[in-house]
């Protein structure tokens, strides 16, 4: 089941979102802070939108934010946050939770979606399916650590 997260959900939460930290090349730019993902996590459930894929846990976590287009302020574009799925649930929870989020931003209002891949976390395969979902590259990303 993909549903909306609610605010007691943010343990269960905080935990895939650690592991995806873990995983993720982040960790060699920023520290865990728990505390720190939790109030974000808080935040989206109030003002954005945070989704969880629910068996019997939570084992996957999508968010995004809705915001005015830079090209222009009448249309709006939905901008992923993040998307995680535990390890041992990845492929059709993957999936119908990216379908999902794009049925939400699109319900929200937004005229596109923006969704990226994550070094170290099998990025080469979530681009593959973001290729055949439709989407087109528009850009890369990248970090230095100061």
């Amino acid at each position: 089941m993909i549903r909306k997260a609610t605010l007691d959900d943010i343990p269960a939460i905080a935990d895939l979102g650690e592991r995806f930290f873990r995983q993720s090349h982040y960790a060699q730019f920023a520290t865990w802070d728990r505390v720190s993902f939790a109030e974000t996590l808080a935040v989206l459930v109030r003002a954005g939108t945070l989704l969880v894929v629910q068996h019997e846990c939570v084992v996957g976590m999508g968010a995004f934010l809705l915001f005015p287009w830079y090209f222009n302020a009448s249309q709006h574009g939905a901008q992923e946050i993040f998307l995680f799925i535990a390890p041992d649930h990845r492929g059709r929870d993957g999936f119908r939770l990216i379908e999902e989020m794009e049925r939400a931003a699109k319900e929200a209002g937004a005229v596109a979606f923006i969704a990226g891949s994550t070094e170290g976390m099998r990025h080469e395969a979530l681009d593959r399916l973001y290729l055949r979902r439709g989407y087109a590259p528009a850009g890369n990303t990248f970090i230095k650590r100061f």
